[in-house]
Order: C-alpha cells, then sequence, then structure tokens
C-alpha cells in the first residue's frame, strides 16, 4: 500500500508525466478512481507489443531528420549560432539541468532547420517531441506536453541527446488574466482531461526548471507565452528575415541549377522580409511547373506574389517611383545652414544621422531622400503615416518599433512622410496615447543607428523635443524664376533654351509658387494622354497647377474688377 500510495500521490513521476490524473476535488471520495484516472493515452502503450527500446519511445518522440542546411547558412546570426553550439555542448557534458532555448520569429525564418544545425553542430543526436498520435491525429497541447516529459525520462539516460519542440504556442497556460483563470478552473472541473494547454504554471515551470536534457522550443508568436514562462529560458533568439547580404547568398544558393538572370537573382536579392523557406518554395514551384518552356522567372515572381497577398503582406519590393522629369540637385530650392551635398557627404562617412524636410507638398522632399539613399548605397524605405497607425490601443507604437527594427535590418535610409502625425506639440495632447506616440517615436530616433528622414507640411505642430533631435532641419520652398526657366527648357523644349521666348519667361515669372511636383504632374498628362504638348500647351497646365495652390487661391483679391 505504502508503495502505491507513493506511486500515486500528487506531484509523482506518474502524474508528472501525464500518466495519470489527480482528480481530487470537492466531491465526495468512495474509492480509488476518486483519486485518480488513468491517462486515456497510458492503456494503449501498455498493452502495445514493441521490438525495442526505440521503437517505445517513438510513441512519444523520434529521431529529427537532417538539414540540409549547414552552420554557413546561418551566418547572418554567426555568432549567436556558435553560442548556442557552445551552450549545448557544456549542458550536455556537466549534465546540467534545465537548459532550455527559445527560437523565435516569424514563419519561415529557418527556426527549426537551426535548431537542428546547431544540435548537428555540437555533435548531438536530435529528436522530436511527436505532434500527432500513429494513426496521423494531431495531438492536443497537454498532449504535446506529456509526451515532451515523457521524452525527457527517456533519453534522460543517453549521453549525446537535445529535444526539439516545435510549434510550442498551444502548450503554454494562456497569459494570466482574471477571465482566463476563471475560465481554467471552470474547464478544469468540467472536463479534466479535455483542456488543449496545461493547466498550471507548476507543471510548464517544474520542465523548464529541472529538465535532464536540453530542449530548443520554436515558436511563431511568442506574444502568447506568458513573460513568467518566457524569462526561464537559459536563452532567447528572434529569427528575423535575413539581411540584405545574406538574402543575396539564400537567394543565390535556392537558385543554384534554375535558369535566371543576375539582374532577377538581384531583385529577388532585394524583396524585404524574403524569408529562406519562401525563396526555396518558388524554386521548387518553378520546377514543378515549368512544362511546356514556361519561364522559370515569371513564375517564381507569381508564387512570390500570390503568397504575399494569400499572407496579406506587401510585396516586399524596396519603394521606387516612377520619374517622369529630369532630377537634378539644382532644381532644388531649400533653406539650410550646410549645403545639400556636405550633408550628403556627413552622412556617408558617418552612417547615421536624423533630418527633417519641411515645406509644401512637390517641392523635392522625397526625391532628396531618394537621392541621399542612392548616395549612400542604400535602399530607401519609404513608410507612410497611415502604414503605422491602428485602431488598438498600444498597436501604433509597436508598429513604430517595427518599423524602426525593419530599417536597420535592412539597412536602409527610413522615410517617414507626414511625421507630423506622430510628433505633434505634446503640450496640446487630450489623450494619452497621443502622448505615448510621440514618446515612441521619439526613443526609436534615439536608437536608431541609420539614416532617418521626416516629412512634413506642417513644421509648426511638431513637438519641440523632437525638432531638437534632427539633426538637419531643411526647408524646401517653390522654385526660383531662374530654376522655372531651366525646368522648363528641360521639360517642355527638350533642352533649347534659344526656344523659350520672352513672352513664355514672363509667364513663368509670375508662378512663384511653382514646384518641382508640378511639372512631374504636367509631364504625367504628357504620358497618359499619348500625346506631345506643345510649349505653349506645357505652360497653360502649368498656370492650372498654380491656380489650384492654396497659397494662390488664398492671395486672390475678391470682388469685382473693372
Amino acid at each position: 500500500p505504502s508503495e502505491v500510495g507513493e506511486a500515486l500521490r500528487a506531484g509523482s513521476r506518474l502524474e508528472r508525466i501525464g500518466l495519470v490524473e489527480n482528480l481530487i476535488s470537492e466531491h465526495n471520495i468512495t474509492d480509488l478512481a476518486d483519486l485518480m484516472k488513468v491517462s486515456e493515452k497510458l492503456p494503449p502503450v501498455l498493452m502495445r507489443e514493441y521490438r525495442d527500446q526505440s521503437e517505445l519511445m517513438a510513441v512519444f518522440t523520434r529521431p529529427s531528420t537532417k538539414s540540409e542546411l549547414a552552420l554557413d547558412d546561418f551566418e547572418f546570426v554567426g555568432d549567436e549560432a556558435r553560442m548556442l553550439i557552445t551552450l549545448l555542448r557544456a549542458a550536455v557534458a556537466r549534465k546540467e539541468p534545465g537548459v532550455n532555448v527559445l527560437l523565435y520569429g516569424p514563419p519561415g525564418t529557418g527556426k527549426t532547420e537551426l535548431a537542428k544545425v546547431v544540435a548537428q553542430a555540437a555533435g548531438l543526436e536530435l529528436f522530436e517531441v511527436e505532434y500527432a498520435d500513429r494513426d496521423g491525429n494531431s495531438l492536443s497541447g497537454r498532449d504535446r506536453y506529456r509526451s515532451l516529459q515523457i521524452a525527457q525520462v527517456f533519453l534522460k539516460g543517453s549521453a549525446q541527446s537535445a529535444l526539439l519542440f516545435d510549434e510550442v504556442e498551444d502548450v503554454f497556460p494562456p497569459i494570466s488574466t482574471e477571465a482566463a483563470q476563471f475560465m481554467a478552473r471552470a474547464e478544469q472541473i468540467a472536463a479534466p482531461a479535455a483542456s488543449g494547454s496545461v493547466n498550471g504554471k507548476a507543471w510548464v515551470n517544474q520542465i523548464l526548471e529541472t529538465n535532464p536534457v536540453p530542449t530548443l522550443w520554436v515558436t511563431n508568436r511568442i506574444e502568447q507565452i506568458d513573460p513568467a514562462f518566457r524569462r526561464r529560458f537559459a536563452y532567447h533568439l528572434e529569427l528575423k528575415s535575413p539581411p540584405p547580404g545574406a538574402r543575396e547568398q539564400i537567394v543565390r544558393k535556392a537558385l543554384a541549377g534554375v535558369e535566371v538572370s543576375e539582374a532577377f537573382a538581384g531583385r529577388l536579392a532585394e524583396r524585404r522580409g524574403l524569408t529562406p523557406a519562401q525563396i526555396r518554395t518558388a524554386v521548387r514551384f518553378a520546377g514543378l511547373a515549368a512544362e511546356g518552356g514556361a519561364d522559370a522567372e515569371a513564375l517564381i515572381e507569381r508564387q512570390l506574389r500570390n503568397a504575399d497577398q494569400a499572407l496579406g503582406r506587401s510585396a516586399g519590393v524596396p519603394a521606387e517611383r516612377l520619374a517622369v522629369t529630369t532630377w537634378d540637385l539644382g532644381m532644388l530650392n531649400v533653406d539650410t545652414r550646410f549645403e545639400i551635398p556636405r550633408i550628403v557627404e556627413a552622412l556617408k562617412a558617418r552612417g547615421h544621422g536624423t533630418l527633417c524636410f519641411y515645406g509644401a507638398p512637390g517641392t523635392g522632399k522625397t526625391a532628396l531622400a531618394e537621392h541621399i539613399a542612392r548616395a549612400l548605397g542604400r535602399p530607401l524605405m519609404i513608410k507612410q503615416a497611415s502604414d503605422l497607425m491602428s485602431k488598438y490601443v498600444g498597436e501604433t507604437e509597436q508598429q513604430m518599433a517595427a518599423m524602426f527594427r525593419e530599417a536597420e535590418a535592412e539597412k536602409a535610409v527610413l522615410l517617414l512622410d507626414e511625421a507630423d502625425s506622430f510628433l505633434q506639440d505634446r503640450r496640446g495632447a487630450q489623450r494619452t496615447y497621443e502622448v505615448t506616440e510621440v514618446n515612441e517615436m521619439l526613443q526609436g530616433m534615439e536608437r536608431y543607428q541609420g539614416v532617418f528622414v521626416c516629412t512634413t507640411n506642417l513644421l509648426d505642430r511638431i513637438d519641440q523635443a523632437a525638432l531638437r533631435r534632427f539633426t538637419f532641419k531643411i526647408r524646401f520652398k517653390p522654385l526660383t524664376a531662374e530654376q522655372r526657366e531651366r525646368m522648363f527648357v528641360t521639360e517642355a523644349l527638350a533642352g533649347q533654351a534659344e526656344a523659350l521666348t520672352p513672352e513664355a519667361a514672363a509667364r513663368l515669372a509670375r508662378l512663384d509658387q511653382l514646384c518641382p511636383g508640378d511639372f512631374a504632374a504636367v509631364k504625367r498628362q504628357v504620358e497618359i494622354l499619348a500625346a506631345a504638348f506643345t510649349p505653349e500647351e506645357f505652360l497653360e497646365q502649368l498656370e492650372a497647377e498654380h491656380r489650384l495652390k492654396p497659397e494662390v487661391r488664398e492671395a486672390r483679391g475678391m470682388g469685382f474688377v473693372h
């Protein structure tokens, strides 16, 4: 009796690994069944015959398949990978309990493959916790957790073993709230064995602190794991989309043997957010669908485009505006303490800096940011205020932080348009979130190690603390009379300065609010209509654009003129 009592007590090994369940409740206890219940998973395991221990073990765990990748494929996290290898070796050599590593990040970034690679490099045999039973039915989070516990018992005596626990979001109890705890208690009383995740933090904490076999946990959604559990991991590693250099290496390796041009490979490498899994899937699709001489490049592009649409993502291609006018630095009319070329050289030398471009629409703010990105040899990442705004409290700040992280990973020049939306003077704020949004943006600017450009048409609305954080503040003004003439000669007269008549020059002189954007608007009309404008027609359209400007409309006199 004493041995049975010890085996069935609360917290015993049988209960910890889920083979029996303690059902002590407020109900009357009349026999053993009121105290304990044999798990429905136990009888099939006990009644089956096994040839050897490995076959029995396969009920709960199985050797992981070898990865086709190598350590150099993860060179973009090379230091982290080498640290994990050292950690796993030391944990096994010293028989150190409670060694758990959490790998997290978006799907397709290579978390599972990295786990296999580091275990392989550490000289360990990697086993995976099962996610389905022998009949192919998915295991619940609770059952997967039990499988993990049993696998720990089986592998404890193995000299060189590690465990891989993939897609662990459904294993952890929900993040603690009073409502969640109430529902969990209700479910436990009503149906003790039916809960999907593990009931009770103690069980989870116990295995995170005492598991004898080092375990690599993989998740796509770390935010669903309570911080109380996160802090118990020995190491955390976020795996994001590879940076540009590493992305190019991954793309070229995936395209090996595929007939594509160098230019196409370069364009793929420029796709922000492209993951190793995405490019491998696209190349595989192209290989299977290439019957009848179909173009591999078109097939890969199609697969990536359709996948982006299905997953609700943007295409990830660096933003490129179609240039309809000839861009010239001399066509900018700016107020700045330092000449633009000197600022560009300083940014090139330092690699970081913050700039505020302010002025009327169409004066060339975005075009100068594009020029800076080209001069620095970096991609330009353009974000609109609407890209960051969310109707949920706190989510706007999260998207701001994600914007800076993405730009830093891409080594991009970051341009935030309509920045006054997030940098409004806090003295006029009426809601708490308006202040927190400004604070988050200021903190992001402080931390960001790249080139950050803000554009605004409303400088007077920007918080004074934000203005102090901009290294350079550049005011953009309408074209001067000389610039208007030069641009008219280039865009309307095909560069023939002698064709500019005194009458046209006089009419241009009166258009004192004309901007480069107005010339671009007329050139787009030319392209869409597919008809060349005469100089007279071009000038008439410029005058029409000029009349629409608020400054011109407001300055226009009212009443009748005799």
